[in-house]
């Protein structure tokens, strides 16, 4: 229903997104989602009780789960190879920067960066 307040339809608007904006997801989902709130709203109550209220501890519950699940598929590191690259630039959790034979420290790489090149000629005025 086409209303003073209102200046065109939802179809109108949607058609608009469509084949003008090319981007008509955030209206679909929007759409969507009142029909679902308003399907939740109408459902009998056994079938709200599959669907239980969210809580905090069943939150903690999940991301304790995901952790877990996380820590058993990360692979575990051989004891030989920890004993192999211990002290080097390959060891776990090493922060040695600059520890390559030749190269230059953090601190004096400021020393060697190139000066800003002029402008050509034909722009100088």
């Amino acid at each position: 229903m086409l209303t003073k307040r209102q200046p065109c339809t939802v179809r109108d608007f949607m058609n608009y997104l469509i084949y003008v904006e090319r981007s008509a997801e955030n209206l679909q989902f929007l759409l969507w989602f009142r029909d679902y709130e308003r399907r939740f709203a109408d459902a009998d109550t056994a079938d709200l009780s599959l669907a239980p209220e969210w809580t905090q501890t069943m939150e903690d519950e999940a991301v304790a789960r995901i952790k877990k699940t996380h820590a058993d598929k990360v692979r575990k590191v051989p004891d030989e190879a920890v004993e192999i690259f211990k002290g080097t630039d390959f060891e776990r959790g090493s922060s040695r920067k600059g520890s390559i034979p030749g190269s230059v420290p953090d601190t004096e790489a400021s020393q060697f960066v190139n000066p800003p090149r002029p402008m050509p000629f034909a722009t100088q005025f």
